[in-house]
């Protein structure tokens, strides 16, 4: 029999002066392999000593660790009396019953990581934390890094919701951290929506009205203008409650392809609703054909309207000498007929269309009154041409999927930009607490 000195850790349950009681649980719970909340509860006052027998060396080490982390402990030495290990039980004297064997009991799982703690450590681990809020470990934080948390604050949340007669909060600050990341999410994106559909809008308003090779117009169509004497009387018509008489000068029909237009309803216009009281007159269409469009000129040329003229520019004298003036004319065109109305608004920079009517002129009994042009080859003012439109039809359209991405973007732009204020004025911001 060998007597041997074996030592244990005792804590006395007190923290020493100015020790953090987290930082001194979470070192605790690290030797022991716990959690933080079982290494918190043996620092609750009450003393008591650790399992696990360790030489002197070892529980030097690990009390020297803990006091280094604010906790108090001491080490106790106990003697004890063992056999060598490759000794064997002692015979039974005769006449005697041997001694039952017991069995030596597995050390803890504590005992084990006790010394595993002394054996392999020398200095301080680092102390961890663990988020009250959504779990996540971390070292020297007083702010999660998941969930962005203050754990000083959220403890006090805590408090606050459990003091009685208060009712206890709904959700978790974890659980309003995602919640706030949500929306922070959502409005990066709609905001992100709402750029892209700017940027495809502005570019697609460019391109919806770049007029096309000449090949892809029926060109066999795009003769000069029809006009012939007229046998239609003159008539009138009512439109917006004001009455219209008209007075047909030649029938007339027209092929050629839209560069220009206007509506007489534009916010700029304040001469046809304001002044003239005009809601006969529902656009102009400054309309090309022939050679200006089998050339390719009017690919470019620059073409825009005013309130009652259409203009037409070219970069230098060469590329103005290969455009004929005389065939475009500026269209003040005229209907009645819903169906007719709609048809015309329907009509956009770049169609071939064709229509027919008469020229006419128009008047109301409020001292308005119009001409219209006759011929293709006068200019100035008073050239346009006034046509009331029996018929109109659309042959050819182009960069259809430029329009529908215009009308796409409008739309999505508008829907991100109304959600993406939504969530600045409805969703929690998304900050560090």
């Amino acid at each position: 029999m060998t007597p041997a000195t074996h030592h244990r850790i005792r804590l006395s349950g007190r923290l020493l002066p100015g020790a953090d009681a987290k930082r001194a649980a979470a070192t605790l719970a690290q030797l022991l392999r716990t959690t933080p909340e079982r290494a918190a509860a043996l620092l609750d006052g009450s003393g008591r000593s650790l399992r696990g027998r360790l030489s002197a060396e070892q529980a030097g080490r690990v009390c020297k660790q803990l006091r280094a982390a604010g906790i108090d402990c001491v080490v106790d030495a106990e003697a004890s009396t063992q056999a060598p290990a490759s000794a064997t039980p002692p015979e039974p004297a005769p006449g005697t019953a041997p001694a039952p064997h017991t069995p030596m009991r597995p050390p803890s799982a504590a005992k084990l990581a006790l010394a595993a703690a002394a054996q392999t450590t020398t200095g301080l681990a680092p102390a961890t934390t663990r988020c009250p809020a959504c779990g996540a470990e971390q070292t020297g934080r007083d702010v999660c890094t998941v969930c962005d948390i203050v754990f000083e604050k959220y403890h006090a949340r805590q408090r606050a919701g459990g003091a009685p007669g208060s009712p206890a909060p709904a959700v978790g600050l974890g659980a309003e951290a995602r919640a706030a990341e949500t929306w922070r999410v959502a409005g990066q994106l709609l905001l992100l929506a709402l750029l892209v559909s700017i940027a495809v809008a502005l570019y697609s308003h460019w391109r919806r009205n770049q007029l096309p090779e000449p090949g892809f117009y029926d060109l066999h169509r795009l003769a000069e203008p029809r006009q012939t004497r007229t046998g239609r009387q003159p008539f009138q018509v009512e439109e917006n409650g004001i009455v219209y008489s008209i007075q047909p000068v030649a029938d007339y029909a027209l092929d050629g392809v839209v560069v220009s237009l206007h509506d007489a309803d534009a916010f700029t216009d304040i001469w046809h609703h304001n002044d003239w009281q005009d809601f006969l007159n529902i656009r102009d269409l400054c309309v090309v054909w022939g050679g200006n469009v089998a050339g390719g000129v009017i690919r470019d040329m620059y073409f825009h309207n005013g309130n009652w003229t259409c203009w037409a520019e070219a970069r230098d004298s060469r590329l103005w000498a290969r455009f004929n003036p005389y065939q475009l004319s500026n269209n003040h065109v005229l209907a009645d007929d819903p169906a007719v109305r709609r048809a015309i608004r329907r009509v956009r920079v770049g169609d071939q269309i064709r229509f027919h009517g008469v020229l006419a002129k128009y008047a109301h009994g409020g001292g308005f009154s119009r001409g219209t042009s006759v011929t293709r080859t006068d200019s100035g003012n008073g050239a346009c041409e006034t046509v009331y439109i029996d018929e109109i039809e659309i042959l050819r359209r182009p960069n259809r999927g430029w329009r529908l991405a215009y009308r796409v973007s409008l739309v999505t732009g508008i829907a991100a930009l109304l959600g993406w204020v939504a969530v600045l004025a409805l969703g929690p911001v998304a900050r560090r607490r």
